[in-house]
């Protein structure tokens, strides 16, 4: 059976080569919110207010997808899915993993995505000197090319695999005449049917700071909440120089782990989203005192439920 295992704690993965693929099991093993549609998961969490074991209703795609691929025989994928990947490559390769996993839950067999260019990753190198200098246009221009390239080759949709560049979504969506899923709206609705309303998030600078962002989630009558001035700092800095990287510290895990629940205790969130989608390298529902959404899965869940909708 295809089916994501119950939300516990997990042992801490260290900082080896296998960090990237215990993340990915991780990701097999547990998520935090998903869908409405699909059948009911519990899992247990501690609340914000004092401590108390709660039971929160936690809703897994993965065994819906089986069932109907056995009951029906005949889901298929009706759109072919562009990617628009390397920022970073350690978040893209989870994301090629997740959506091949997804369609596999869901047909069955060796069944996997139907996706164009995963691997047309752009030079993140690049794309980070434009984000310090402030050359957003620049990058829309870079990315909008690049989504036009995967509307020519064929794909049905795009998605951008990371958070901070949905800042130049309107620029990407602007090139197309597909459909173009945002990594925000595929995480609001997610918490808004599990019943939150103040999440808050961790992410890059930019992601944390601007309202590309922030106003997004505001949009879906949300109230987001991010980190303190230095915590922010710390957040962007170790995503930067680490988790981009692929490196994992225990030290950096665990100030992440004190910033989210500085946000519980003090900023008084009832769920977090790892804005980042190398976030989860560190955090996850069994190191974080409130319901995790973990964008980069919820992306992919997005995406594959639009691919088999048409």
């Amino acid at each position: 059976m295809c089916i994501r295992g119950q939300c516990a704690r997990f042992l801490r993965h260290g900082s080896s080569c296998n960090s990237r693929l215990a993340y990915f099991r991780r990701c097999r093993e547990t998520l935090s919110t998903s869908f409405p549609a699909a059948p009911k998961h519990v899992a247990r969490h501690l609340s914000s207010s004092g401590g108390v074991s709660q039971r929160v209703e936690i809703k897994d795609s993965s065994e819906e997808l089986e069932h109907h691929a056995m009951t029906t025989g005949q889901d298929r994928q009706k759109l072919v899915v562009g990617v628009i990947g390397g920022m970073s490559p350690a978040s893209t390769v989870v994301y090629y993993q997740e959506l091949n996993r997804l369609v596999r839950c869901r047909l069955g067999g060796n069944s996997s995505a139907d996706i164009i260019e995963i691997l047309r990753s752009v030079n993140f190198a690049a794309i980070e000197e434009l984000q310090q200098s402030g050359r957003w246009d620049d990058s829309g221009i870079v990315l909008g090319r690049i989504a036009q390239e995967l509307q020519k080759n064929g794909a049905g949709l795009v998605i951008l695999a990371t958070n901070t560049m949905h800042k130049v979504a309107p620029a990407i969506t602007a090139s197309l005449t597909i459909p173009f899923l945002h990594i925000a709206d595929a995480t609001a609705t997610a918490i808004k049917a599990a019943g939150f309303n103040r999440p808050g998030i961790i992410a890059t600078r930019y992601t944390m700071e601007q309202d590309f962002y922030l106003g997004r989630f505001r949009d879906y009558g949300l109230d987001p909440v991010v980190p303190i001035g230095p915590d922010r700092t710390y957040c962007h800095r170790i995503i930067f120089e680490e988790l981009c990287k692929d490196l994992v510290r225990d030290d950096s895990r665990t100030a992440f782990e004190q910033i989210a629940e500085r946000l519980v205790v003090d900023g008084g969130i009832d769920c977090l989203v790892l804005g980042c989608t190398e976030v989860g390298l560190l955090l996850n529902s069994g190191n974080v005192s409130v319901p995790v959404f973990d964008t980069l899965l919820l992306h992919c869940q997005a995406a594959i439920e639009k691919a088999f909708s048409g």
